[in-house]
C-alpha cells in the first residue's frame, strides 16, 4: 500500500466504492403472511423519526396490532375504522405508517390515492411531516418518491404503488371533491365543526 507523502491517508480502492449495495429483504414480502401480518411487518420495519426512540424500528403496542388485525382482515373489506387513543400513544407514527403502507407498501395499488385530513393546515401537516421523515430515512423509499413539501403532496414514481399520490387536506381549505381514495385518514375528528370535507371523503 503506497502513501502520498508524509502522514497521507491510504488511497481508497475505488472498486469497493463502486460495488452496488445489496438489496435488503423486505419483511412484508415474505411468503405465507396474512394481509394483517404484511401490514404489521411493514409498520415495524419503519424507523421512529423523533423522540427518545429515534433511529429505532417502530414497535407496535398490542392494542395497535389488534386494531390492524380487525381492520386488515381477508374475510371482508372494512370501509370505516375508528381508533381512539390518548396523546403519547404513537398515533401519528402509526397513522403515517398506514398511509405509507397504502401509498407504496403492501396495500399499494397502481395510481392509488391516499389522503389525510384534519381540522386545520397546521394539524394536517403533522402526518405529512412524519411520512416525509420516514421516506427520507428509508433507502428503499426515498428514490421512489417525489415529495412536494410546499404542497404537502407525495408522488410515487416507481415500484409498488407507481403513479399513486398522497395529499394532506384541511377542513378550513374546503377541499375533497371528485376524489377516489384508496385510503383516507381524518385526524382529531372530534375537533371538527364542519363535516363537509368528511362527507366528500366518504
Amino acid at each position: 500500500m503506497g502513501l502520498r507523502g508524509p502522514g497521507a491517508k491510504p488511497k481508497r480502492h475505488t472498486e469497493d466504492a463502486e460495488k452496488p449495495k445489496r438489496k435488503r429483504a423486505l419483511p412484508w414480502k415474505k411468503k405465507g403472511l396474512s394481509r394483517a401480518d404484511r401490514v404489521i411487518a411493514f409498520l415495524e420495519f419503519l424507523p421512529v423519526t423523533k423522540g427518545i426512540r429515534a433511529g429505532h424500528k417502530m414497535k407496535l403496542l398490542d392494542r395497535q396490532k389488534a386494531f390492524i388485525r380487525d381492520v386488515y382482515t381477508e374475510k371482508f373489506r372494512v370501509r370505516i375504522a375508528i381508533d381512539s387513543a390518548p396523546r403519547g400513544n404513537g398515533k401519528t407514527g402509526m397513522t403515517a405508517g398506514l398511509a405509507l403502507c397504502t401509498l407504496l407498501g403492501p396495500e399499494a395499488e397502481p395510481r392509488g390515492e391516499v389522503y389525510s385530513a384534519a381540522v386545520d393546515r397546521t394539524q394536517s401537516a403533522k402526518i405529512f411531516s412524519e411520512m416525509e421523515a420516514i421516506i427520507f430515512a428509508v433507502d428503499e423509499f426515498k428514490d421512489r418518491c417525489n415529495v412536494k413539501r410546499h404542497e404537502k403532496r407525495i408522488e410515487v414514481l416507481e415500484g409498488d404503488g407507481a403513479g399513486s399520490i398522497y395529499e394532506a387536506m384541511s377542513a378550513d381549505g374546503r377541499k375533497g371533491n371528485s376524489l377516489a381514495p384508496s385510503l383516507w385518514i381524518y385526524d382529531e375528528l372530534a375537533q371538527v365543526n364542519d363535516f363537509e370535507l368528511l362527507d366528500n371523503l366518504e
